[in-house]
């Protein structure tokens, strides 16, 4: 090997830059450096918190990038306190600079002028961003919004005395009364802010949801819409109001058509995406319109009842893998085989069920799993399942290591139940296998940023097929589950396989176009396509037609209808987009047309998870410490909290 390509073993961090190296310290130890041919030299380094593996991470001499990006990937959960690391070693090394400067300057020649003494300006109050009264005011209700923190905050000693370093004299520090008027204010100009963005907007949709929080209950109400310029989702939070009373369907269509009425979209809102809990279903069948009768040139109307049904219902019943009819329908040795394998089941769910409860309430048990894995088991959640799932998988690649088994059964001893077996291993693995697909769908259409309605009907195309594809594999155990479960999806989704207003939204995206359709579903599709934009046809061609009805009479002899269709705009955007192989999404932008109905078909939202995920935000700010606060304060502060991103 030559002498420019060696690798050097090494112990301190000689090599390594000084001042680039601070803040790695602590999470990185420099184990060997590489000079190539070339005169650059590799470095590589040791993860402490990857310990006890001993895999080496390579950067160069004058970038450490690559270790920033596995602390982010790897270690997400101490990412921001490297960050922080990050930045007070770049704090303290200015002060080495700014020190070493007046020190040269100290001992240079009295002979030389006297230079202006280096210093840091106070983050905030230099000449460029000087603070006012209403900088501060702004930074504190952002501060108790976003942090979730007491209003009491604000008239501690020790909060005062923070906040007061280096502040001018004149400028003073609001109290609890003040920021209740100032958050009062702030809920205001959010208003303000939202209601003027869905002015903009000619479709919007909603997603709603009741909770409870002890002995509260709420109604919580998001909006989303899609950008006419970007065709970017867009959401906000217009409700987390308090439910008084029985939560009847009534109460629960007024509370949202008033919320509606606040905001100025009655009259535009497309879709609203809930659970299928009765009150809900009732106020909907009673109060909602039928979209799929509104198209002003529809010839014929659909008489069929559809039945919208979240997606975390098609494992409502997932655990029971037959029912009685089936076990009408089936020969003895098979309902023997089925009884089995639920109890197999049954008795596996049991013991990880037990392993996460003995480390939610024991210490002891808790630091032994650390020890065995070097981190703790995921323990499921039961408003969400695919929490169960998530915990099992990461059982199952567990018990997939060489040494995965060991170690669990360890567990299993120190927590005094019984091993699993080779069995149950198979078990678990064959579980994770055929659920796989319906937890990545679930996932995927909880999705915020970037989702669409147009994205619903393939996606359970799509896991049609995959649940297709698991059924010609040959299991061993879960194969009665499989079944029950591809029967279960036909039977909960079958309403709304071909549902028109979905299709369309779906043809719309060109992401898809017609390509997932096939046969005779792909010609119904473009009929359907084709219907609309003809309608929107006929409407624009409506108020030429009477314009010029008497010069056409005259000039007419025979007075046979004028045929606009044929050189229609409208259908010949449908057909450029329809043979068109672009998939992005912008491209959309060559078709006005065709943007104008892909941003009303597809403005929906294919899950309710946008409202839970305010829940969460309210579950946040309601504590236990606070349970005194206001049904106003409380929906003041979680909308505050939720719309953060889009006040200007």
């Amino acid at each position: 090997m030559s002498d420019n390509n060696d690798t050097v073993d090494i112990d301190d961090h000689t090599g390594v830059e000084s001042d680039l190296f601070r803040g790695y310290s602590k999470y990185f130890h420099l184990k060997s450096k590489k000079v190539n041919s070339n005169n650059s030299v590799n470095l590589y380094f040791e993860c402490l918190l990857c310990k006890p593996s001993s895999k080496l991470y390579s950067a160069s001499k004058t970038s450490l990038t690559n270790l920033k990006r596995h602390i982010e990937k790897i270690h997400k959960y101490k990412y921001k306190t490297f960050l922080a690391d990050i930045e007070e070693a770049k704090i303290k090394n200015s002060d080495h600079i700014i020190n070493s400067k007046k020190r040269s300057i100290d001992d240079s020649s009295t002979s030389q002028p006297q230079l202006k003494q280096i210093h840091i300006d106070r983050y905030g109050s230099g000449k460029t961003a000087p603070i006012t009264q209403k900088i501060l005011d702004n930074a504190i209700v952002k501060f108790v919004v976003d942090e979730i923190q007491p209003l009491q905050i604000v008239d501690k000693p020790s909060f005062i005395e923070l906040v007061r370093l280096g502040l001018p004299k004149d400028i003073k520090i609001m109290c609890k009364k003040t920021l209740s008027i100032k958050i009062e204010q702030s809920i205001l100009d959010m208003k303000n802010d939202l209601i003027e963005k869905l002015s903009k907007v000619s479709y919007v949709a909603t997603t709603a949801d009741a909770w409870s929080n002890g002995k509260i209950s709420y109604l919580g109400i998001t909006v989303h819409w899609i950008d006419p310029k970007t065709l970017s989702r867009c959401n906000g939070a217009l409700a987390c109001t308090r439910l008084k009373g029985p939560h009847t369907y009534d109460v629960l269509a007024q509370l949202l058509f008033n919320t509606y009425v606040s905001f100025k979209i009655q009259n535009k809102v497309m879709r609203t995406t809930t659970d299928n809990g009765r009150n809900f279903v009732k106020a909907f069948n009673v109060f909602g319109v039928d979209i799929n009768n509104t198209d002003v040139c529809s010839d014929e109307a659909d008489d069929s009842d559809t039945e919208f049904i979240e997606l975390f219902d098609i494992l409502s019943t997932s655990n029971t893998y037959m029912n009685d009819d089936d076990f009408n329908n089936i020969h003895l040795p098979h309902i023997f085989v089925v009884q089995v394998i639920r109890w197999t089941w049954w008795k596996v769910l049991a013991k990880c069920q037990k392993v996460w409860n003995k480390q939610n309430q024991s210490t002891g048990v808790a630091e032994f799993i650390k020890e065995q894995f070097n981190f703790y088991l995921k323990t499921p959640v039961e408003t969400r399942w695919n929490a169960k799932f998530d915990s099992l998988q990461q059982i199952n690649n567990i018990l997939k290591n060489s040494q995965g088994l060991i170690k669990m059964n360890k567990i299993m001893d120190q927590c005094e139940l019984g091993r699993l077996d080779s069995n149950d291993v198979q078990l678990i693995n064959e579980y994770c296998e055929v659920m796989e697909p319906i937890a990545s769908t679930l996932d995927f259409l909880q999705g915020e940023k970037g989702m669409y309605m147009g994205f619903f009907l393939p996606t359970i195309h799509a896991l049609d097929k995959k649940l297709d594809q698991l059924g010609k594999k040959k299991f061993i155990i879960i194969t009665p589950l499989l079944e029950a479960l591809h029967k279960c999806f036909k039977k909960r989704f079958d309403t709304v396989w071909m549902e028109k207003n979905l299709v369309i939204a779906a043809c719309l995206h060109p992401y898809f176009k017609l390509s997932w359709l096939e046969g005779d579903n792909k010609n119904l599709a473009e009929v359907w396509l084709k219907s609309i934009f003809e309608c929107l046809s006929r409407q624009s061609d409506s108020e030429i037609e009477v314009e010029s009805n008497d010069d056409n009479f005259e000039n007419n002899f025979f007075c046979l209808p004028t045929n606009h269709l044929a050189n229609s705009i409208s259908t010949d955007q449908l057909q450029l987009y329809l043979n068109s192989n672009d998939k992005e999404l912008q491209s959309l932008i060559n078709w006005p047309m065709v943007r104008e109905k892909f941003i009303q078909y597809n403005c929906g939202m294919p899950s309710s998870a946008p409202v839970e995920r305010l829940f969460s935000t309210g579950g946040n700010t309601m504590t236990v410490k606070r349970h005194r606060l206001s049904d106003t304060t409380f929906e003041n502060l979680v909308l505050l909290k939720q719309n953060n991103k889009i006040m200007t």
